[in-house]
């Protein structure tokens, strides 16, 4: 949702490619970019923030405390645009607060925090709570939520796990064996580092990991500010 907005409100200034989403005005073109991109992610994650069911851990002053964060960083993001734009400024935040907007209506009512949960059993193959917290899935609203890009989240649905008598099943649970370990004499393992390194990797957040290489392929590239808009979308 924020990369899509800031991706929208910096086409408003610049145009030229396809906007996510359709009917949003078209902005000056010497408003602010700094202006529009710290407003669209401004505003489209503090309305996450406000639209989050308050949980024992998530408190109302656990959500204070987050948007006041993002205030501030929006703040800082917006007094250094004065120095660089000047006058160009209220026309960018104008821009990305209308990008936000249009965004947090488009995923108004998107399937976020549904009550969907996996049933549990204790048969061979079914599904049930892991440690150490052994709850249910607490992400299983994810399965419901409209998707962004493609037409609905069964479209690319796999054949779904083989059956636990099969060859292949029995295959690829030994190789999760052979390979699974911590290399210590109860838990052998045949992974090679390189293996271990890749893991590794990918054990970070989703979202951080992405996040990560898009700044890395940025600075790496001198992307521009509107090519950045357009990398993130991706």
């Amino acid at each position: 949702m924020v990369q899509g907005a800031v991706y929208d409100a910096v086409n408003m200034i610049d145009g030229g490619h396809h906007p996510y989403l359709a009917g949003l005005p078209a902005a000056p073109a010497s408003a602010s970019k700094a202006a529009v991109v710290a407003t669209a992610a401004h505003d489209v994650l503090a309305g996450i923030i406000a639209g989050l069911p308050l949980t024992p851990t998530l408190t109302q002053a656990v959500k204070d405390e987050i948007v006041g964060r993002l205030l501030s960083l929006r703040n800082e993001s917006i007094a250094a645009a004065i120095i660089q734009d000047g006058a160009a400024v209220p026309a960018g935040i104008a821009a990305g607060a209308a990008a936000a907007n249009a965004m947090l209506d488009e995923r108004a009512n998107d399937g976020r925090y549904g009550s969907l949960s996996f049933p549990v059993g204790t048969d061979p193959g079914e599904w049930r709570p892991t440690p150490p917290g052994f709850v249910n899935d607490p992400f299983a609203w994810v399965a419901r939520v409209d998707p962004f890009l493609i037409e609905s989240w069964s479209q690319f649905r796999s054949k779904g796990p083989h059956k636990l008598k099969s060859g292949i099943y029995a295959k690829e649970y030994n190789e999760v064996k052979q390979l699974g370990g911590n290399s210590t004499p109860m838990t052998p393992t045949l992974r090679t580092p390189d293996q271990t390194e890749l893991a590794l990797f990918y054990t970070v957040n989703p979202v951080e990991l992405f996040n990560r290489t898009f700044r890395g392929i940025s600075a790496a590239r001198g992307l521009t500010l509107v090519e950045e808009a357009r990398l993130s979308r991706c």
